[in-house]
């Protein structure tokens, strides 16, 4: 059971309509996908739950049935007993809710953060019989964040295809390859902890074209764009020097790259349901539709991608029966 944490120190990229719709699109291959909504803004679980629900969540006073709760409740007698409440959504899809007070939990150190979210993570995997675990972030390098990095396998990078992106990926590059060295050291001062030494592995990025971004630069800069992130990717994350001409379509470490289903997505918050799954009844029609349509292929090439990186072997009848 691996897990996969998609992060992005800039936020509006597209981190959470990426874990949803992925989720989606594995459940639909039998895939069952745990997901854990680790920001306080809680957007992934007011899109699967709603906000009705999230709010009767919310008003339980100690959360015994979300993550902030979860968390609580493994600081306790090292959270060695710790079973997380998960909403099932549907077929092979359970939530762990997010909940605002997580910004509360920055005072704590690191390590022991870490240690809660791995039981979290581990327990709530093996309580719902989990093929594989999505963590959704906010955008920032919060104590939080570091420590659920600290006990995550995989690490996708949601991107956009713009002349910035290759800035930002050289300064996040060498924070994450910092944080999984030090982290590797501290180890050694718990060798009785049950932690993996395969962590923060980057896996990938997938490239959102930003219809904004793309208007104002010419095709000269989207060119020299398509060339700066795979050099900047390698170089910052992977500690490599790839060659000079390898292009973004040529890069096996981008995992997809996806039109901008900003407006999908708002529709498919307010149904709670994936953005392929939008009917004409959900305000769909004309040209949403047909991007819906097209967003059904995009997200299951890039579902059974990163099936495939994690081991996770899917039944090609079923992937093309819900083809």
């Amino acid at each position: 059971m691996k897990t996969v944490t998609f992060f992005n120190e800039r936020g509006g990229v597209g981190k959470t309509t990426l874990t949803a719709n992925i989720a989606w699109m594995l459940a639909n291959f039998g895939v069952k996908v745990l997901l854990i909504d680790l920001d306080p803004q809680a957007d992934l679980s007011s899109w699967l739950l709603g906000r009705e629900r999230l709010n009767e969540l919310w008003l339980q006073e100690t959360r015994p049935t979300t993550i902030f709760g979860a968390i609580r409740e493994a600081f306790k007698d090292h959270g060695q007993y710790v079973n997380p409440h998960f909403e099932e959504i549907q077929d092979n899809i359970a939530l762990i809710p997010g909940d605002f007070a997580l910004s509360l939990l920055d005072g704590r150190q690191t390590v022991q953060i870490a240690q809660a979210l791995h039981t979290i993570y581990q327990n709530g995997g093996k309580e719902f019989n989990a093929d594989i675990i999505f963590i959704d972030m906010a955008p920032s390098i919060s104590g939080l964040n570091k420590a659920s990095l600290l006990v995550t396998n995989w690490l996708i990078t949601p991107l956009f295809l713009n002349s910035f992106t290759a800035l930002m990926l050289r300064q996040l590059g060498p924070i994450f390859r910092r944080l999984r060295r030090e982290w590797l050291d501290e180890l050694k001062n718990y060798p009785d902890a049950e932690f993996s030494a395969d962590i923060l592995q980057p896996m990938g990025y997938v490239i959102t074209r930003h219809t904004e971004a793309q208007a104002e630069m010419t095709e000269r800069f989207i060119t020299q764009a398509m060339l700066d992130i795979p050099q900047a990717y390698h170089q910052a994350l992977l500690g490599a020097v790839p060659p000079s001409t390898l292009s973004i379509k040529d890069d096996s470490y981008c995992l997809s790259i996806i039109k901008n289903y900003q407006s999908l997505a708002f529709l498919a918050q307010q149904a709670h349901k994936s953005i392929f799954d939008l009917k004409p009844a959900d305000g769909v029609l004309g040209a949403l539709l047909a991007a819906g349509q097209s967003a059904y292929w995009n997200f299951k090439a890039l579902a059974l991608k990163i099936a495939e990186r994690c081991e996770i072997a899917i039944d090609q009848q079923a992937s093309d029966h819900a083809s």
